[in-house]
């Protein structure tokens, strides 16, 4: 949901960029195999178990050390990974010498522009805005895009992670007009790989209507909120949970504005829809619940509290208003 009307979503950006997992995809094989090492790791990391992950993932990095040699690509391809566990595990420390190093191998291995050495780019500089060590992350970040624009061109998905970065750092800053221009960019690259009305666009139409709400411009947030509900509901229906979510986004968008009957209605439209099976859509019911107590219509908020405590426990809601 957009929180409005304070800071946007970015700026407390953990950063909100795509996640590439650096690992490669394996086949099955001995425990001690590599490739299982791998496929364990991988397995572990979604499941977000990273203290389990972490042997796993080093004992992996040792066996492309010795396969491959301690300057080899593959070898610097697994140490990013060691250091991403180390990230999730708070070892800061740990992590910054093992980026470093996956940067400095792939530099000697393949030059100074490669979409390897953009990653490993990306991956310091993100370390780096996420440790509060802004100055050290912009000028690694903005290498990152230069290189990638080089070798891939304008459009390229290497190009999300550091301008997203780059975004958050700029948010930080106060410099909206910066990140307003790469979240435009962004938005036009989807389209031209995509297409105008394909679902990828929703994501990036939502950055920049979160940061137009996030800085006052409600107005400008308004047209980009209407595409998106156009777009999911051509795409999914109009009973899909994401319809739920921006009709509760656009309606707490008029709230601000004093537009209550435009509010109310999309309000109401929202909690007709019969789909409480995604997670997500409890804690939109549950902002929505706040909402009515804030404005004294306690009854109809313990209904949506009834409802929200029934998704919560996976079972069916009869509570509707």
């Amino acid at each position: 949901m957009l929180r409005i009307p304070t800071c946007h979503a970015g700026s407390c950006l953990s950063v909100m960029v795509v996640t590439v997992c650096l690992l490669a995809a394996p086949v099955r094989a001995q425990s001690d195999d590599p490739d299982t090492l791998n496929q364990r790791a991988i397995e572990l990391l979604i499941a977000e178990k990273f203290t389990e992950a972490l042997p796993l993932a080093e004992r992996y990095a040792e066996a492309m050390k010795a396969q491959f040699c301690a300057e080899s690509p593959k070898y610097a391809n697994a140490l990013s990974s060691v250091a991403r566990l180390y990230v999730k595990l708070s070892r800061l420390t740990d992590a910054e010498p093992l980026y470093k190093q996956a940067l400095a191998i792939d530099e000697k291995a393949f030059g100074p522009y490669h979409a390897d050495v953009a990653g490993d780019l990306a991956n310091l500089g993100l370390f780096y805005l996420d440790a509060d060590r802004d100055a050290d992350a912009e000028p690694l970040m903005l290498r990152a895009v230069a290189v990638v624009e080089r070798v891939r061109g304008q459009d390229d998905f290497g190009l999300i992670n550091p301008l997203l970065g780059l975004a958050a750092l700029y948010e930080k800053r106060g410099q909206y007009a910066r990140v307003e221009r790469i979240y435009k960019r962004l938005l036009a690259s989807v389209e031209r790989r995509s297409g105008s009305d394909n679902i990828v666009v929703v994501h990036w139409l939502n950055y920049l209507a979160d940061l137009y709400c996030g800085i006052g411009r409600f107005r400008d947030a308004e047209p980009l909120l209407k595409r998106e509900l156009t777009i999911i509901e051509k795409t999914h229906g109009r009973d899909h949970w994401e319809v739920i979510k921006t009709l509760v986004d656009l309606a707490a968008l008029y709230d601000v504005e004093g537009r209550a009957a435009a509010a109310e209605k999309l309000y109401r439209r929202a909690l007709a829809i019969k789909n409480d099976k995604h997670p997500s859509v409890a804690g939109w019911l549950n902002l929505l619940a706040e909402d009515y107590r804030d404005h004294g219509r306690n009854a109809e908020a313990e209904l949506l509290a009834k409802r929200v405590q029934a998704i919560s426990e996976n079972k069916f809601s009869p509570y509707r208003l």
